[in-house]
């Protein structure tokens, strides 16, 4: 038979997927009156914020290295892909499994137009560090002032210059009184490998058996030399547990070979790195998205969907679908504007936009847009 719109089942697989679509996610499929009546007028997409879509071997594979690293295991994780394939949005979903396990994420982003890309990782454990005093635990505070005070030492002062926050767990700073007879370039030297060596110690401080410690680094390709060296030294130090360090890095051929190096390096010393490539997502995924932005049966949103996939190949870095859903029954237009944000791994913001197509029950329209 036809549903609400008129069109007919010609297979009963898509009868039985309309049907556990619905059931399994009523709320979506079915929203109450006074939410689709709001969500209408807001020019919004009846559609749960921070929903993930695909990727489902993927996470696995990390959240079986979050489960290792709870045993008490160090790994590394390296994530790679084209522009868009959706590398930040895969990773991103561990944060919620780590809070659960009362482990801290410490978050590193490069940037190209970085003025100092070396100070990257420890502005990223600074703002940590930082968070940490602001939420005022004085149990975990002080429990992590006698780590830092055990295993970086009183050298720590080293680190305390490009890592101000850590002054507020240090007692007192010692400051060498040699340090002016010593030539600037091994000053230089010196100050470069004991920041390596005092930076694993302070890691080594912060990742415990209570609580463990995800390094997120992203966008690794833009990283100098300084900093792949630190990374190195963090995840090929033996005397670090209870760390899992993630990298995040584009597949390209100019960018990629210091990381690739810096890769190389690491197993070289014998330590394992779980390699992750990330492809176009599934058009199955796609189609998801879209029958639950539209509330709509999967079955209904497939065609739609398919020539969304088909267009972006399963990325997304520069387009966006711009559709409007007319409502065969109501004739009422639902304007909405989906940025297919890694082709739509997380829906996190739905507005209007002046360039709008219609999207009926006889026409399919859609136009990509660089965002």
């Amino acid at each position: 038979g036809g549903n609400e719109f008129g069109e007919i089942y010609d297979d009963m697989k898509d009868v039985l997927d309309d049907l556990k679509a619905a059931t399994n996610k009523c709320d979506i499929y079915f929203p109450t009156p006074s939410k689709a009546i709001s969500q209408s007028h807001n020019n919004q997409l009846l559609i749960q914020r921070d929903v993930f879509y695909g990727r489902k071997s993927e996470l696995s594979m990390l959240m079986h290295s979050l489960n290792s690293v709870t045993r008490g295991i160090s790994l590394m994780t390296a994530v790679s892909g084209l522009a868009g394939m959706g590398k930040t949005t895969l990773v991103n979903q561990m944060e919620e499994p780590l809070k659960e396990r009362n482990g801290y994420l410490i978050r590193a982003k490069f940037d190209h137009n970085a003025r100092q890309p070396d100070s990257v990782i420890f502005s990223a454990i600074d703002l940590f560090l930082g968070n940490l005093v602001q939420d005022g635990d004085t149990y975990i505070l002080s429990c992590l002032k006698q780590r830092i005070d055990d295993i970086v030492g009183p050298c720590v002062n080293i680190l305390t210059k490009s890592i101000p926050n850590l002054d507020k767990f240090v007692d007192c700073i010692i400051v060498s009184d040699d340090e002016d007879e010593v030539p600037a370039t091994t000053q230089q030297q010196r100050s470069q490998q004991s920041k390596l060596v005092l930076t694993c110690s302070l890691v080594r401080a912060l990742a415990n058996q209570k609580n463990r410690v995800v390094l997120l680094i992203d966008d690794l390709q833009w990283a100098d030399q300084t900093s792949l060296d630190l990374v190195q030294h963090i995840v090929s130090d033996r005397d670090i547990s209870h760390c899992f360090c993630i990298i995040c890095y584009r597949d390209d051929d100019k960018l990629t070979p210091p990381v690739i190096n810096m890769l190389n390096g690491v197993k070289g010393q014998g330590i394992s790195v779980q390699t992750i490539i990330l492809g176009p997502i599934e058009r199955e995924s796609v189609n998801t998205l879209i029958s639950e932005a539209l509330c709509l049966p999967p079955s209904l949103s497939r065609n739609f969907s398919g020539l969304v996939h088909s267009k972006t190949g399963g990325i997304q870095i520069k387009c966006a679908v711009i559709f409007v859903f007319r409502c065969r029954r109501k004739s009422q237009i639902f304007p909405c504007f989906v940025p297919l944000r890694r082709c739509c791994l997380v829906c996190d913001k739905f507005s209007t936009d002046t360039q709008q197509r219609r999207l009926d029950s006889t026409e399919l329209e859609y136009e990509t847009m660089g965002v």
